[in-house]
Order: C-alpha cells, then structure tokens, then sequence
C-alpha cells in the first residue's frame, strides 16, 4: 500500500463509528437492511431489540427516524 491508500484507509475507518440501536423486537432485521442501504457496514443483530453497525456519524439521525 502506498503511504496514500494508508492514509485514505485510515480517514475512512475514523470517519465510521459503531454504533448499538435499540430497536421495536422482531424489527431486527427489517433495521439491518435499512441500515445497509444507508452504507453502514459490519451490521448484527447480537440480540432481540438491537442491532449493532459501523455508520458515518452524519446518518445517525436518518437512522433514527426509521420505522421500528
């Protein structure tokens, strides 16, 4: 990797956060899927009621206006 691709690389990871969303149970999925068209990346459903993802902080408050 060239010293650019390290540094653009390392600007993308910073740029994402993981983030746990608490979530209507049995809406889970339905959440995930949302969540990955919205770009987020790295997306589980650990448990009922959550999900759990890496997005950009910017989408956060679309993500809170989902339904479920």
């Amino acid at each position: 990797m060239s010293n650019r691709e390290v540094e653009e690389y390392a600007t993308a990871n910073t740029s994402r956060t993981r983030w746990a969303f608490d979530v209507t149970p049995g809406r889970e999925r339905h959440v995930a899927l949302q969540l990955q068209e919205l770009g987020c990346t790295d997306v589980e459903r650990p448990t009922k009621g959550y999900v759990i993802a890496h997005c950009d902080p910017t989408a956060v408050p679309v993500i809170k206006r989902l339904s479920g």
